[in-house]
């Protein structure tokens, strides 16, 4: 009854403050947490120093099991997600301010997002060293009871803050360090006797006590026992004969440096160091440690890890003490550390040529460059205690730091660099004095130098090559670096050539027609290319080819010149030549638009075509032009087998190319123009067959017949095209009509006949080109048949009973009153 009026109680307070969370008194439970699970994980602050200055309450109200990541212990009852961003390659993971009942709780560290977690650290202890992070990557935390029930009530304090290095970088002091070493946390509230405290909610410290309790004295105290360090201490006789113990990550084997403080409490007490893997088998280290209750010693010495013992757990062990099982054996100030600095020697020397840097470190770390190197460089795996570091710069000298949990060691190397590059080596040519200048090989780099030797002699300076003497001069030239390194060294050929006459001669037509539209240079054997021609004002020539434009340079007479400058890479000296052309005007024409006839009714493609239009076209209006018509291109540019005009008839059946030539009368030049002319003989549109006449049955007055029905013309339409798309039909009543295209019937589809039979004229045009051809046909109507109703039975004697045969075409006549005929 209690459990439920506090349940109520609780509940009524949450309702009165406003605080529901989501609260439902039917369901009696509250939700849970929103880090309940990965995706819901809450921020936490990075403190940039070890002191936890900001940091998150944990609740686990409600909290369930995880599906996401792996875990280090068999039981999980309810978990927690939590999430920072590294700002240092190294932080620390703690939980601390415990409040409820003591339970065991494992923190869990992963990379990556949610879907794919990888688990990096996982730890037992309360606090998590990570190192080797990314800076600016997102990494996740998972905490969890290591229970098969937990108490949900339970809170603590999650913080992340960030480890120091050591002070001036000194690589001998690159350890592994202790967790809450000389007993400090948890900060408890200060009594003048001791405090006994279960080590689930101590920060990395654990008893094999079986009640779980390590008992704190602080100072000052009822017994005055001072701390050795701090202001905190241990005993480790607190109720049991016990012991107290840290795990260490070992992956590789490495030699760890112990120290601690002992005293006695009722008079000398003894205790004993063990190491080995968790669960054991331990190794005592060192002898039995034996002090009085009057002052503290400090022990010290070394133990190695064996290899494969990835995992390392020290103990100390109460043997004996003068108070008894609960009584005695203080501790304080216990460290174990290894070394995790550069093996290396340093500094590191790399000479000329070497271009990789091969570094080893101890530890678990990274490296990393400093930022003020002379260049930034490659390293092949940052994580990695075998590393090869490539890509230098500038040489110098290099800084890399090897930075492990708590500690940075710094290694310098000096980088020589690699030998030069081979010289790109061009061979120099000279004429024969020709002036000369100094040889310069450009180097690849600020600071390199090219050096040069003659006959095996350096030379101080770039030398100048001698253009006086005809010949080879081999030089050889090597490249050197700042640092002194320098490449192999490659010959130079300077080359003397003797000075050449260039050949510019050419000739051009003497007189040419602005109608051949261009003129071309024909240069003389040998002709020494390279060159520009010039021509005077007036005529449009190509510098390069000496192709002269003849439409667009004017009538006249002109020198033009061909000049080779002087060319001392060919050893040429200057020359050039002239020729001169004449430039006669010839007819400027205007092209012909193509002449087109109908065929007459033979449709044989020959017609006589009037070319006088097409040459009045073509002159455009000048006077004084001859014009001579001939059959092919080849007969107007000769001027022969001249053909009748203006009456042509074609030679070639349906279309022919004729040339017309133009000469301009009174001039000597014979400059001449030639013209193409297209003529077409198109033929008349036909029929497959003749029409059909259109004949219809004289409906409207069978009775009283008058010869008149109603035709539709269209239906006649595909008999006369023949489905030719580009034939166009048009209906007439008279042929006149249809041959000039006038008064075409144009109620098509109701045309009632003007008499009977009646001829209709039918205008086949084709639509391209304008061709037509008249035809006609019959509109016919024909009268309907008249039975007549008053008939006598048609009797026949029976040839077996009841049957006999009847000749029913016997009585056609006297059925019909009139007759139908077509």
């Amino acid at each position: 009854m209690m459990g439920r009026i506090t349940y109520i109680f609780c509940a009524l307070l949450l309702l009165l403050f406003n605080y529901n969370y989501g609260y439902n008194l039917n369901e009696k439970r509250l939700p849970p947490p929103v880090n309940d699970d990965c995706s819901g994980a809450t921020t936490l602050t990075v403190n940039p120093t070890e002191i936890c200055a900001a940091g998150s309450t944990a609740s686990f109200t409600q909290a369930t099991v995880s599906t996401q990541g792996t875990t280090c212990t068999a039981l999980n009852s309810a978990d927690i997600w939590y999430q920072f961003t590294a700002t240092s390659t190294s932080h620390t993971i703690a939980l601390s301010n415990f409040s409820g009942s003591p339970q065991p709780m494992v923190i869990v560290v992963y990379e990556g997002d949610c879907t794919a977690l990888s688990q990096l650290y996982c730890s037992q202890n309360n606090v998590v060293n990570a190192s080797g992070l990314t800076i600016g990557a997102v990494y996740k935390v998972r905490i969890y009871f290591n229970t098969v029930t937990a108490s949900t009530i339970n809170t603590f304090l999650v913080c992340v803050t960030t480890p120091p290095p050591p002070s001036n970088n000194n690589q001998t002091e690159c350890l592994i360090t202790t967790n809450n070493y000389d007993f400090e946390l948890p900060d408890l509230v200060w009594s003048n006797f001791p405090t006994f405290v279960n080590h689930n909610v101590v920060q990395g410290w654990r008893t094999t006590a079986s009640d779980e309790m390590i008992e704190f004295w602080q100072q000052p105290n009822y017994e005055n026992v001072p701390a050795y360090s701090g202001t905190q201490f241990i005993e480790l006789n607190a109720n049991v004969v016990s012991g107290v113990y840290q795990d260490y990550q070992t992956p590789q084997a490495t030699v760890f440096n112990y120290g601690f403080a002992h005293r006695g409490r009722q008079g000398t007490d003894t205790c004993q160091l063990l190491a080995g893997p968790p669960g054991g088998p331990y190794v005592n280290v060192g002898a039995p440690v034996s002090t009085g209750n009057t002052a503290w010693s400090y022990n010290t010495g070394t133990y190695t890890v064996p290899v494969g013992q990835t995992v390392t757990r020290f103990i100390l062990q109460s043997v004996s003490s003068v108070g008894g099982a609960s009584v005695g054996n203080f501790l304080d100030a216990i460290s174990f550390t290894a070394d995790n600095g550069i093996i290396t020697s340093n500094p590191y020397y790399m000479g000329c040529g070497d271009i990789i840097a091969d570094l080893e470190a101890a530890g678990v770390g990274t490296w990393s460059a400093h930022t003020d190197n002379p260049s930034t460089v490659t390293i092949s795996d940052p994580s990695a205690n075998n590393v090869q570091i490539s890509g230098f710069g500038p040489s110098g000298s290099y800084f890399f730091d090897w930075t492990t949990q708590y500690c940075t060691s710094t290694i310098e190397i000096s980088f020589t660099g690699p030998y030069p590059q081979d010289p790109v080596i061009p061979n120099i040519t000279y004429c024969q004095n020709q002036t000369a200048v100094p040889i310069d090989i450009p180097v690849d780099q600020p600071g390199y130098t090219m050096i040069y030797y003659l006959n095996s002699n350096q030379l101080p300076d770039a030398p100048t090559p001698d253009t006086s003497v005809i010949g080879t001069t081999t030089y050889y030239v090597l490249q050197e670096s700042d640092q002194g390194c320098q490449s192999p060294a490659y010959p130079l050929v300077v080359t003397v050539n003797p000075a050449v006459s260039p050949v510019t001669d050419f000739t051009l037509p003497a007189a040419v027609c602005t109608s051949d539209v261009s003129a071309s240079p024909t240069p003389e054997t040998g002709f020494t290319t390279g060159g520009i021609y010039t021509a005077p004002a007036g005529v449009t020539i190509d510098p390069d080819t000496g192709v002269i434009d003849l439409l667009n340079s004017t009538p006249g007479t002109y020198d033009i010149t061909y000049t080779v400058a002087e060319d001392f890479e060919n050893c040429l000296i200057e020359g050039s030549s002239m020729a001169t052309i004449t430039i006669n005007d010839a007819p400027l024409l205007m092209p012909a638009t193509p002449l087109g006839l109908c065929d007459d009714a033979s449709n044989d493609g020959i017609a006589e075509f009037n070319l006088a239009p097409a040459i009045a076209e073509m002159e455009n209006g000048q006077p004084n032009l001859t014009a001579t018509v001939h059959l092919s291109l080849t007969d107007a540019q000769n001027n022969i087998n001249p053909q009748s005009q203006p009456l042509f008839t074609n030679t070639v059946p349906n279309s022919q190319t004729i040339y017309v030539r133009f000469v301009e009368d009174g001039t000597t030049t014979d400059c001449y123009t030639i013209e193409e002319v297209q003529l077409m003989v198109n033929p008349l549109p036909t029929i497959s067959s003749p029409i059909t006449d259109y004949v219809l049955c004289d409906q409207t007055d069978y009775m009283t017949p008058d010869g008149i029905e109603e035709f539709d013309l269209t239906s006649k339409d595909l008999e006369v095209t023949g489905g030719n798309p580009d034939y166009a039909v048009s209906y007439y009543e008279t042929a006149n009509d249809a041959e000039t295209a006038t008064n075409p019937i144009v109620n098509l589809t109701t045309y009632a006949n003007l008499s009977n039979p009646q001829m209709i004229y039918v205008r086949l045009e084709n639509t391209v080109t304008t061709c037509y051809d008249v035809f006609d046909f019959d509109l016919v109507v024909t009268p309907l048949p008249i039975y007549d109703s008053a008939q006598t039975d048609f009797h026949e004697c029976e040839e077996v009973p009841g049957q006999a045969d009847f000749d029913l075409h016997s009585h056609d006549s006297a059925c019909l009153l009139r007759e139908y005929h077509r």
